[in-house]
């Protein structure tokens, strides 16, 4: 049912008017997601970008220690633990708002990845 009607309304122009105005609030919400999809995998890729040369390596490492699987947590950790930062220590503190997004955008990229949806990684060989 539509709002026209749960309003009791009986005017088919109103009507179409009520439903024409709901299908562009979807598709405006639709648009938003979208856009802020696209700039989530931007921060993503930026993210790549900033991981040291040996950071795969390591990262593997780090799965091969937990056999091959990881959840979202050791996930966060084990990103965070191999990302370079401006120190040079390989340290990630979620401190600031664009830091905090930064973790946003993790959580994403571990939705993205984890194909199957069972809340672990694996790295399969």
């Amino acid at each position: 049912m539509n709002a026209a009607a749960d309003l009791g309304l009986k005017d088919p122009a109103l009507e179409k008017a009520i439903i024409a105005t709901e299908k562009l609030r979807n598709q405006a919400k639709q648009n938003q997601y979208a856009a802020l999809r696209n700039e989530r995998e931007k921060a993503t890729f930026s993210m790549m970008m900033k991981m040291n040369p040996e950071a795969l390596t390591e990262i593997r490492k780090e799965f091969f220690a937990r056999r091959d699987s990881i959840t979202l947590d050791e996930f966060m950790y084990i990103m965070q633990k191999h990302l370079v930062n401006r120190k040079g220590d390989g340290g990630f503190v979620m401190e600031t708002p664009d830091q905090r997004e930064f973790g946003i955008n993790l959580y994403e990229l571990f939705k993205d990845i984890d194909i199957n949806g069972d809340g672990n990684l694996e790295w399969q060989v």
